[in-house]
């Protein structure tokens, strides 16, 4: 547990720059590393030789990356570094080398920056693609199912009453431009095509329901908070030693070479390796871009979406385990002038649990909610036990 007070600023204070100040630390090592050639490779280098945690933050993160180490073939590859520690696995992309890593009992945490559903939804569903695809990754009852946690929180910054207002009014006719989106979806493919791309968004689950005749509509009487904010860390801390921060993502885009050979997919961005006392700093956002509190450990067979009143944490989606395929939200029909019962207290994507995945199954088991729930929090479930399983918040 960590203690709120190391990890967040105090009230009283704000105006004194000595505030913001980390404390003044021993100097360690800071080895610069420039593009993404040389900073994914040296990453995956040092993940591949982790023996006791990984904490990833992202903007964003891609766990089918090809290890970009494989362009280095005269430095020591991943695949000979798990073989020196006695491991079977052939790791070909990211994704595969944080399963490696939990199958070796490495305790491993990932951030991936969450969106407004409304004013970014492309960035919102990329950010729960990444989640479904790094989960389904995970071998069902494996060590890395239990070793693997993934977060996708939602910052917790809100706009002025005023700016509010005018925001709500755009926000109204995007959420409106999604849903004749899914329409055509529904129209073109067929609704289980436009179901998944619904189960990809799960931030707009709360407004979105289906009409007598099956086609997408606004909820009735639904409002969601809007978000104008994001975590833009990109920070990686190995075994309480060695932390990556910079400015670049581990995505398809960001790998290159200082000569920047091609036009069309060049990107320039620096990376640092640090090692030393500096770390503690790095850990202590890290924290802050998670939750004061860590949540609570979570069966090997459940997925769960937690909101919580923790500080700078309101929101977000942990897994805690495996399940075989991603979730479809079971959209029920509503009456017209029938009001959403859920929280208001209640933020972000796990608002859900009380709009879409009131009843229904997918191929991974039983969804399982609580119809009001209770202020503080609330959690849905998607097990892939047999049988009923209560909720717990």
């Amino acid at each position: 547990m960590v203690d709120p007070k190391k990890v967040f600023l105090p009230l009283k204070g704000l105006r004194d720059p000595a505030v913001f100040m980390a404390p003044v630390r021993v100097l360690g090592t800071i080895e610069p590393l420039i593009d993404g050639v040389e900073t994914f490779a040296t990453m995956e280098r040092d993940l591949a030789q982790a023996e006791r945690s990984v904490s990833l933050a992202m903007w964003s993160f891609d766990p089918r990356l090809p290890l970009v180490s494989k362009q280095q073939p005269k430095l020591p590859s991943v695949e000979a570094i798990l073989k020196d520690r006695k491991s079977d696995a052939r790791p070909q992309t990211w994704g595969e080398l944080l399963v490696a890593l939990g199958e070796l009992d490495v305790s491993i945490r990932v951030l991936i920056s969450d969106f407004d559903p409304a004013y970014a939804t492309e960035n919102h569903r990329r950010s729960w693609i990444a989640f479904f695809r790094l989960r389904q990754q995970l071998p069902a009852g494996s060590k890395a199912a239990s070793n693997l946690e993934i977060i996708v929180p939602l910052h917790r910054a809100e706009v002025s009453p005023l700016l509010a207002k005018d925001l709500a009014a755009k926000q109204s006719l995007r959420i409106d431009a999604v849903i004749k989106q899914l329409n055509a979806v529904r129209v073109n493919k067929d609704h289980k095509a436009a179901l998944v791309v619904l189960a990809e968004t799960p931030g707009l689950w709360e407004v979105v329901s289906l009409d007598s005749k099956g086609r997408f509509r606004r909820t009735p009487d639904t409002v969601l908070p809007i978000r104008v904010a994001s975590h833009h860390l990109k920070l990686c801390l190995i075994d309480g030693h060695t932390a990556f921060v910079g400015g670049l993502d581990p995505e398809r885009g960001r790998v290159d070479t200082p000569k920047h050979l091609s036009r069309m997919t060049s990107w320039h961005d620096v990376h640092l390796r640090v090692r030393g006392p500096h770390f503690e700093d790095f850990a202590r956002s890290f924290e802050g871009c998670g939750q004061s509190k860590r949540p609570p450990s979570r069966r090997a067979s459940s997925v769960s979406t937690r909101c919580t009143t923790a500080s700078n944490f309101p929101c977000s989606a942990s897994l805690g385990g495996q399940s075989s395929r991603r979730p479809t939200p079971a959209v029920p029909t509503r009456s017209r002038g029938e009001r959403h019962r859920s929280s208001r207290r209640c933020r972000g994507p796990c608002r859900s649990a009380g709009s879409l995945a009131s009843s229904g199954t997918t191929s991974s088991g039983s969804i399982r909610t609580r119809s009001r729930p209770r202020r503080s929090s609330s959690i849905w479930r998607i097990s892939t036990s047999a049988g009923p399983r209560s909720p717990t918040g």
